[in-house]
Protein backbone atom coordinates (compact mmCIF):
# COMPACT_ATOMS: atom_id res chain seq x y z
CA UNK A 1 0.00 0.00 0.00
CA UNK A 2 3.14 2.32 0.05
CA UNK A 3 2.34 2.78 -3.59
CA UNK A 4 -0.16 4.92 -2.62
CA UNK A 5 1.56 7.99 -1.24
CA UNK A 6 4.29 9.85 -3.56
CA UNK A 7 7.68 10.87 -2.19
CA UNK A 8 6.68 14.19 -1.84
CA UNK A 9 3.07 12.99 -0.08
CA UNK A 10 5.26 11.19 2.24
CA UNK A 11 7.67 13.68 3.13
CA UNK A 12 5.05 16.36 3.72
CA UNK A 13 5.05 16.12 7.42
CA UNK A 14 8.80 16.79 7.40
CA UNK A 15 8.32 19.90 5.06
CA UNK A 16 5.81 21.51 7.15
CA UNK A 17 7.76 20.56 10.71
CA UNK A 18 10.60 22.73 8.71
CA UNK A 19 8.60 25.68 7.86
CA UNK A 20 7.71 25.96 11.57
CA UNK A 21 11.13 25.98 13.12
CA UNK A 22 12.62 28.09 9.70
CA UNK A 23 10.63 31.31 9.28
CA UNK A 24 11.06 32.56 5.97
CA UNK A 25 9.63 35.05 3.63
CA UNK A 26 5.94 34.38 1.46
CA UNK A 27 6.69 31.90 -1.59
CA UNK A 28 5.24 34.48 -4.41
CA UNK A 29 4.87 32.04 -7.66
CA UNK A 30 4.86 33.57 -10.65
CA UNK A 31 1.98 32.01 -12.31
CA UNK A 32 -0.80 30.09 -10.52
CA UNK A 33 -2.63 26.87 -10.86
CA UNK A 34 -6.67 28.34 -11.53
CA UNK A 35 -7.83 25.07 -9.52
CA UNK A 36 -11.88 25.60 -8.53
CA UNK A 37 -12.05 25.84 -4.28
CA UNK A 38 -14.15 22.46 -4.99
CA UNK A 39 -11.37 20.71 -6.40
CA UNK A 40 -9.09 21.64 -3.73
CA UNK A 41 -11.03 21.04 -1.20
CA UNK A 42 -11.66 16.84 -2.66
CA UNK A 43 -7.95 16.41 -3.46
CA UNK A 44 -7.01 17.46 0.58
CA UNK A 45 -9.70 15.55 1.48
CA UNK A 46 -8.30 12.82 -0.51
CA UNK A 47 -4.56 13.30 0.83
CA UNK A 48 -5.96 12.55 4.49
CA UNK A 49 -7.97 9.51 3.44
CA UNK A 50 -4.82 7.94 2.11
CA UNK A 51 -2.82 8.77 4.96
CA UNK A 52 -5.74 7.35 7.82
CA UNK A 53 -6.38 4.14 4.79
CA UNK A 54 -2.73 3.19 5.47
CA UNK A 55 -2.61 4.10 9.39
CA UNK A 56 -5.98 1.34 9.27
CA UNK A 57 -4.16 -1.44 7.22
CA UNK A 58 -1.23 -0.99 9.63
CA UNK A 59 -3.73 -1.10 12.54
CA UNK A 60 -4.89 -4.70 10.99
CA UNK A 61 -9.06 -3.02 12.42
CA UNK A 62 -11.04 -4.49 9.80
CA UNK A 63 -14.21 -2.31 10.96
CA UNK A 64 -11.97 0.91 10.80
CA UNK A 65 -10.82 -0.12 7.23
CA UNK A 66 -13.57 -0.86 5.77
CA UNK A 67 -14.96 2.90 6.53
CA UNK A 68 -12.24 4.68 5.80
CA UNK A 69 -12.13 2.28 2.06
CA UNK A 70 -15.73 3.01 1.39
CA UNK A 71 -15.47 7.05 1.99
CA UNK A 72 -12.09 7.01 -0.18
CA UNK A 73 -14.47 5.17 -2.61
CA UNK A 74 -16.70 8.49 -2.64
CA UNK A 75 -13.96 10.95 -2.49
CA UNK A 76 -12.26 9.64 -5.26
CA UNK A 77 -15.48 9.83 -7.53
CA UNK A 78 -15.21 13.74 -6.33
CA UNK A 79 -12.41 14.13 -7.19
CA UNK A 80 -12.64 12.13 -10.64
CA UNK A 81 -15.36 14.45 -11.69
CA UNK A 82 -13.24 17.35 -11.54
CA UNK A 83 -10.29 16.03 -12.83
CA UNK A 84 -10.41 12.97 -15.32
CA UNK A 85 -6.91 12.26 -15.81
CA UNK A 86 -5.80 12.75 -11.77
CA UNK A 87 -3.75 8.99 -11.90
CA UNK A 88 -3.40 8.97 -8.40
CA UNK A 89 -7.64 9.25 -7.60
CA UNK A 90 -7.97 6.31 -10.48
CA UNK A 91 -5.01 4.46 -8.41
CA UNK A 92 -6.52 4.80 -4.62
CA UNK A 93 -10.10 4.18 -5.82
CA UNK A 94 -8.58 0.75 -6.90
CA UNK A 95 -7.38 0.32 -3.49
CA UNK A 96 -10.41 1.00 -1.90
CA UNK A 97 -12.34 -1.28 -4.10
CA UNK A 98 -9.85 -4.05 -3.85
CA UNK A 99 -10.37 -3.81 0.15
CA UNK A 100 -14.13 -3.45 0.67
CA UNK A 101 -14.11 -6.85 -1.73
CA UNK A 102 -11.58 -8.69 0.81
CA UNK A 103 -13.96 -7.71 3.75
CA UNK A 104 -17.42 -8.45 1.88
CA UNK A 105 -18.10 -5.17 1.65
CA UNK A 106 -19.38 -5.33 5.66
CA UNK A 107 -21.22 -8.35 4.98
CA UNK A 108 -21.18 -11.43 7.52
CA UNK A 109 -18.43 -13.89 7.56
CA UNK A 110 -20.54 -16.91 6.13
CA UNK A 111 -23.13 -14.94 3.51
CA UNK A 112 -20.03 -13.47 1.84
CA UNK A 113 -20.04 -13.85 -1.88
CA UNK A 114 -17.12 -12.61 -3.33
CA UNK A 115 -17.36 -13.55 -6.69
CA UNK A 116 -21.42 -11.61 -6.98
CA UNK A 117 -19.48 -9.03 -4.93
CA UNK A 118 -16.65 -8.41 -7.44
CA UNK A 119 -19.34 -8.56 -10.82
CA UNK A 120 -21.31 -5.74 -8.84
CA UNK A 121 -17.99 -3.69 -8.43
CA UNK A 122 -17.37 -4.06 -12.21
CA UNK A 123 -20.66 -3.73 -13.21
CA UNK A 124 -20.74 -0.20 -10.80
CA UNK A 125 -16.75 0.94 -12.23
CA UNK A 126 -18.44 0.50 -15.43
CA UNK A 127 -21.62 2.70 -14.91
CA UNK A 128 -19.16 4.96 -13.21
CA UNK A 129 -16.54 5.17 -16.46
CA UNK A 130 -19.24 5.74 -18.64
CA UNK A 131 -21.06 8.68 -17.03
CA UNK A 132 -17.25 10.48 -16.46
CA UNK A 133 -15.69 9.42 -19.46
CA UNK A 134 -18.31 10.42 -22.15
CA UNK A 135 -16.89 14.06 -22.90
CA UNK A 136 -13.29 12.41 -23.59
CA UNK A 137 -13.13 8.46 -24.59
CA UNK A 138 -9.67 8.49 -25.14
CA UNK A 139 -8.26 9.14 -21.59
CA UNK A 140 -5.98 6.95 -21.15
CA UNK A 141 -7.22 6.10 -17.80
CA UNK A 142 -10.52 5.04 -17.61
CA UNK A 143 -9.37 2.02 -19.85
CA UNK A 144 -6.11 1.60 -17.42
CA UNK A 145 -8.72 1.59 -14.37
CA UNK A 146 -11.25 -0.86 -16.33
CA UNK A 147 -8.23 -3.05 -16.99
CA UNK A 148 -6.66 -3.11 -13.80
CA UNK A 149 -9.82 -3.94 -11.92
CA UNK A 150 -10.57 -7.04 -14.13
CA UNK A 151 -6.41 -8.10 -13.97
CA UNK A 152 -6.74 -7.70 -10.42
CA UNK A 153 -10.26 -9.15 -9.34
CA UNK A 154 -10.04 -12.14 -11.45
CA UNK A 155 -5.87 -12.95 -10.99
CA UNK A 156 -3.96 -13.58 -7.70
CA UNK A 157 -4.48 -10.34 -5.74
CA UNK A 158 -7.69 -11.42 -4.15
CA UNK A 159 -7.43 -14.86 -4.66
CA UNK A 160 -10.08 -15.79 -7.44
CA UNK A 161 -7.78 -17.63 -9.66
CA UNK A 162 -5.07 -17.44 -11.99
CA UNK A 163 -4.10 -18.00 -15.10
CA UNK A 164 -5.10 -21.82 -16.68
CA UNK A 165 -7.59 -21.79 -13.60
CA UNK A 166 -11.20 -23.79 -14.45
CA UNK A 167 -14.23 -22.41 -13.77
CA UNK A 168 -15.06 -25.71 -11.82
CA UNK A 169 -11.67 -24.85 -9.51
CA UNK A 170 -12.68 -20.68 -9.01
CA UNK A 171 -16.68 -20.14 -9.36
CA UNK A 172 -15.53 -17.42 -12.23
CA UNK A 173 -16.81 -17.83 -15.51
CA UNK A 174 -14.21 -16.23 -17.93
CA UNK A 175 -17.41 -16.40 -20.33
CA UNK A 176 -18.87 -13.42 -18.47
CA UNK A 177 -16.15 -10.76 -18.60
CA UNK A 178 -15.67 -11.79 -22.26
CA UNK A 179 -19.32 -10.92 -23.26
CA UNK A 180 -19.82 -7.98 -21.12
CA UNK A 181 -16.52 -6.67 -22.18
CA UNK A 182 -17.27 -7.29 -26.09
CA UNK A 183 -20.53 -5.59 -25.36
CA UNK A 184 -19.34 -2.91 -24.27
CA UNK A 185 -16.79 -2.14 -26.57
CA UNK A 186 -18.66 -2.60 -29.46
CA UNK A 187 -21.02 -0.09 -27.96
CA UNK A 188 -17.63 2.41 -27.75
CA UNK A 189 -16.35 1.73 -31.16
CA UNK A 190 -19.45 1.49 -33.55
CA UNK A 191 -21.42 4.40 -31.37
CA UNK A 192 -18.73 6.64 -30.50
CA UNK A 193 -15.31 6.50 -32.12
CA UNK A 194 -14.14 3.65 -34.39
CA UNK A 195 -10.95 4.72 -34.50
CA UNK A 196 -10.40 4.99 -30.62
CA UNK A 197 -6.94 3.62 -30.10
CA UNK A 198 -7.53 2.51 -26.02
CA UNK A 199 -10.52 0.78 -27.10
CA UNK A 200 -8.45 -1.10 -29.38
CA UNK A 201 -5.97 -2.01 -27.62
CA UNK A 202 -8.88 -2.94 -24.43
CA UNK A 203 -10.32 -5.27 -27.19
CA UNK A 204 -6.95 -7.39 -28.13
CA UNK A 205 -6.63 -7.62 -24.08
CA UNK A 206 -9.64 -8.98 -23.73
CA UNK A 207 -9.42 -11.60 -26.34
CA UNK A 208 -5.89 -12.30 -25.28
CA UNK A 209 -6.88 -12.50 -21.71
CA UNK A 210 -10.48 -14.19 -21.95
CA UNK A 211 -10.44 -16.35 -24.91
CA UNK A 212 -11.18 -20.06 -23.81
CA UNK A 213 -9.18 -22.60 -25.73
CA UNK A 214 -11.87 -25.24 -26.74
CA UNK A 215 -14.36 -22.38 -28.26
CA UNK A 216 -11.33 -20.74 -29.70
CA UNK A 217 -12.79 -21.16 -33.52
CA UNK A 218 -15.86 -19.22 -32.00
CA UNK A 219 -14.31 -16.25 -30.62
CA UNK A 220 -12.02 -16.22 -33.84
CA UNK A 221 -14.94 -15.61 -36.05
CA UNK A 222 -16.56 -12.96 -33.68
CA UNK A 223 -13.60 -11.36 -33.94
CA UNK A 224 -13.36 -11.77 -38.14
CA UNK A 225 -16.85 -10.26 -38.04
CA UNK A 226 -16.42 -7.68 -36.28
CA UNK A 227 -13.54 -6.56 -38.02
CA UNK A 228 -14.94 -7.10 -41.39
CA UNK A 229 -17.89 -4.76 -40.54
CA UNK A 230 -15.82 -2.07 -39.38
CA UNK A 231 -13.45 -2.47 -42.30
CA UNK A 232 -16.71 -2.22 -44.44
CA UNK A 233 -17.87 0.80 -42.44
CA UNK A 234 -14.28 2.51 -43.06
CA UNK A 235 -12.09 0.95 -44.89
CA UNK A 236 -9.29 3.06 -44.01
CA UNK A 237 -9.69 2.37 -40.38
CA UNK A 238 -5.97 0.98 -39.86
CA UNK A 239 -7.05 -0.13 -36.15
CA UNK A 240 -9.70 -2.86 -37.77
CA UNK A 241 -6.96 -3.77 -39.88
CA UNK A 242 -4.70 -4.36 -37.07
CA UNK A 243 -7.33 -5.86 -35.15
CA UNK A 244 -8.10 -8.81 -38.45
CA UNK A 245 -4.46 -9.19 -38.11
CA UNK A 246 -3.84 -9.52 -34.41
CA UNK A 247 -6.86 -12.06 -34.51
CA UNK A 248 -4.75 -14.15 -37.10
CA UNK A 249 -1.57 -13.94 -35.04
CA UNK A 250 -3.29 -14.48 -31.69
CA UNK A 251 -5.10 -17.77 -32.51
CA UNK A 252 -2.72 -19.22 -34.62
CA UNK A 253 -0.34 -19.37 -31.90
CA UNK A 254 -2.96 -20.68 -29.21
CA UNK A 255 -3.22 -23.31 -31.83
CA UNK A 256 0.42 -24.04 -31.86
CA UNK A 257 0.39 -25.59 -28.29
CA UNK A 258 -2.28 -28.14 -28.90
CA UNK A 259 -0.64 -31.60 -30.05
CA UNK A 260 -3.02 -31.84 -32.62
CA UNK A 261 -2.43 -27.80 -34.15
CA UNK A 262 -0.57 -29.96 -37.56
CA UNK A 263 -4.11 -31.87 -38.17
CA UNK A 264 -5.96 -28.56 -37.72
CA UNK A 265 -3.95 -26.17 -39.55
CA UNK A 266 -3.04 -28.34 -42.53
CA UNK A 267 -6.72 -28.64 -43.15
CA UNK A 268 -7.06 -24.77 -42.87
CA UNK A 269 -4.10 -23.01 -44.21
CA UNK A 270 -5.63 -23.26 -48.11
CA UNK A 271 -9.23 -22.57 -47.05
CA UNK A 272 -8.17 -19.68 -44.90
CA UNK A 273 -6.29 -17.74 -47.22
CA UNK A 274 -8.21 -17.93 -49.83
CA UNK A 275 -10.95 -16.44 -47.81
CA UNK A 276 -8.84 -13.84 -46.57
CA UNK A 277 -7.85 -13.13 -49.95
CA UNK A 278 -11.47 -12.87 -51.27
CA UNK A 279 -12.18 -10.33 -48.37
CA UNK A 280 -9.05 -8.11 -49.26
CA UNK A 281 -9.89 -8.28 -52.68
CA UNK A 282 -12.97 -7.23 -52.00
CA UNK A 283 -12.16 -4.23 -50.01
CA UNK A 284 -9.35 -3.17 -53.00
CA UNK A 285 -12.12 -2.86 -55.14
CA UNK A 286 -13.39 -0.10 -53.59
CA UNK A 287 -10.31 1.74 -53.64
CA UNK A 288 -6.98 0.45 -55.06
CA UNK A 289 -5.01 3.29 -53.45
CA UNK A 290 -5.82 2.49 -49.74
CA UNK A 291 -2.77 0.85 -48.76
CA UNK A 292 -4.33 -1.18 -45.55
CA UNK A 293 -6.15 -3.62 -47.80
CA UNK A 294 -2.72 -4.45 -49.96
CA UNK A 295 -0.50 -4.52 -46.68
CA UNK A 296 -3.11 -7.35 -45.56
CA UNK A 297 -2.56 -9.28 -48.55
CA UNK A 298 0.82 -8.91 -47.98
CA UNK A 299 1.38 -10.52 -44.54
CA UNK A 300 -1.50 -13.14 -44.97
CA UNK A 301 0.05 -14.91 -47.98
CA UNK A 302 3.36 -14.43 -47.11
CA UNK A 303 2.49 -15.88 -43.93
CA UNK A 304 0.61 -19.01 -45.34
CA UNK A 305 3.58 -19.44 -47.65
CA UNK A 306 5.93 -19.64 -44.31
CA UNK A 307 2.99 -22.05 -42.67
CA UNK A 308 3.24 -24.12 -46.30
CA UNK A 309 6.59 -24.45 -46.07
CA UNK A 310 6.89 -25.73 -42.74
CA UNK A 311 4.28 -28.44 -43.00
CA UNK A 312 6.47 -29.44 -45.98
CA UNK A 313 3.35 -28.71 -48.37
CA UNK A 314 4.25 -29.52 -51.93
CA UNK A 315 6.30 -26.12 -53.81
CA UNK A 316 3.71 -26.65 -56.88
CA UNK A 317 0.88 -26.10 -54.10
CA UNK A 318 2.65 -23.17 -52.63
CA UNK A 319 3.52 -21.87 -56.47
CA UNK A 320 0.04 -22.21 -57.41
CA UNK A 321 -1.89 -20.07 -54.36
CA UNK A 322 1.01 -17.48 -55.13
CA UNK A 323 0.29 -17.70 -59.09
CA UNK A 324 -3.96 -17.38 -58.54
CA UNK A 325 -3.46 -14.42 -56.23
CA UNK A 326 -0.88 -12.44 -59.00
CA UNK A 327 -3.36 -13.17 -60.95
CA UNK A 328 -6.21 -11.49 -59.59
CA UNK A 329 -3.68 -8.67 -58.85
CA UNK A 330 -3.02 -8.10 -62.33
CA UNK A 331 -6.70 -7.60 -62.66
CA UNK A 332 -7.52 -5.26 -60.36
CA UNK A 333 -8.91 -1.65 -61.93
CA UNK A 334 -6.88 1.42 -61.03
CA UNK A 335 -8.77 4.80 -62.28
CA UNK A 336 -7.53 8.42 -60.59
CA UNK A 337 -10.31 8.92 -58.25
CA UNK A 338 -9.72 12.80 -58.77
CA UNK A 339 -11.13 12.05 -62.02
CA UNK A 340 -13.56 9.54 -61.29
CA UNK A 341 -16.62 11.97 -61.70
CA UNK A 342 -15.15 13.13 -65.10
CA UNK A 343 -16.42 10.16 -67.20
CA UNK A 344 -14.56 12.04 -70.54
CA UNK A 345 -11.17 11.80 -69.10
CA UNK A 346 -11.26 8.52 -66.75
CA UNK A 347 -7.37 7.84 -67.26
CA UNK A 348 -5.71 5.23 -65.36
CA UNK A 349 -3.18 5.67 -62.31
CA UNK A 350 -0.96 2.93 -61.10
CA UNK A 351 -1.46 2.03 -57.86
CA UNK A 352 2.04 2.34 -56.03
CA UNK A 353 0.77 -0.61 -53.10
CA UNK A 354 -0.46 -2.90 -56.22
CA UNK A 355 3.10 -3.30 -57.69
CA UNK A 356 4.61 -3.48 -54.17
CA UNK A 357 2.53 -6.09 -53.24
CA UNK A 358 3.08 -7.98 -56.29
CA UNK A 359 6.85 -7.44 -55.82
CA UNK A 360 6.67 -9.09 -52.41
CA UNK A 361 4.74 -12.13 -53.47
CA UNK A 362 6.76 -12.87 -57.03
CA UNK A 363 9.91 -12.44 -54.54
CA UNK A 364 8.14 -14.46 -52.09
CA UNK A 365 8.01 -17.76 -54.69
CA UNK A 366 11.34 -17.74 -55.39
CA UNK A 367 11.66 -18.71 -58.66
CA UNK A 368 13.93 -17.35 -61.50
CA UNK A 369 11.75 -16.18 -63.84
CA UNK A 370 9.62 -14.50 -60.85
CA UNK A 371 12.56 -12.49 -59.58
CA UNK A 372 12.84 -11.60 -62.77
CA UNK A 373 9.32 -10.04 -63.05
CA UNK A 374 10.30 -8.12 -59.34
CA UNK A 375 13.32 -6.80 -60.66
CA UNK A 376 10.87 -5.25 -63.76
CA UNK A 377 8.57 -3.93 -61.17
CA UNK A 378 11.10 -2.27 -59.36
CA UNK A 379 12.60 -0.47 -62.26
CA UNK A 380 9.68 0.57 -63.47
CA UNK A 381 9.12 2.02 -59.66
CA UNK A 382 12.29 3.72 -59.51
CA UNK A 383 12.51 5.02 -62.72
CA UNK A 384 8.77 5.99 -63.37
CA UNK A 385 5.73 5.65 -61.20
CA UNK A 386 7.38 6.24 -57.73
CA UNK A 387 10.84 8.46 -58.53
CA UNK A 388 10.67 10.40 -55.08
CA UNK A 389 11.38 6.93 -53.66
CA UNK A 390 13.80 5.81 -56.37
CA UNK A 391 17.08 4.94 -53.93
CA UNK A 392 14.33 2.38 -52.34
CA UNK A 393 13.49 0.79 -55.03
CA UNK A 394 17.09 0.57 -56.53
CA UNK A 395 18.51 -0.84 -53.45
CA UNK A 396 15.05 -3.19 -54.05
CA UNK A 397 16.13 -3.82 -56.77
CA UNK A 398 19.69 -5.11 -56.07
CA UNK A 399 18.58 -7.23 -53.34
CA UNK A 400 16.52 -8.85 -56.12
CA UNK A 401 19.29 -9.37 -58.89
CA UNK A 402 21.43 -10.79 -55.75
CA UNK A 403 19.16 -14.19 -55.21
CA UNK A 404 19.74 -14.92 -59.30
Amino acid sequence: MSSLLSPKEKNCDNIDAQSQTKPSSPIIPICTIAYSDAYLSCTTLMDECIRTHLARRDDGDSSALLEIARKGYEITASVISHNLGHYSAWSYRRECIYDMIRLGNGEPLGERDLISLSRRFIGLERDFIRSNGGSNPKNYQLWAHRRSLLEEIYGEKLGHGADGATVEETGWDCTYNYEEEMSYLENVLVGEDAKNYHAWAHRQWVVHRYMVADEMQKYTKNELDFSAKMIRLDCRNNSAWNQRWFTYRFCQMEMSKSDDCVEVMDDDIVSFLRSEADFSFTIITLDAYNESPWLYLTEVVLEHVRLLTHHQIQNNLRSSLIDDIVNRIDVVEEVDYLSRDNSSDNQSVVSIHKLTTKIELLEAKGDISSIRKAIQITENLASKHDRIRSKFWYHRYNQLKDRI
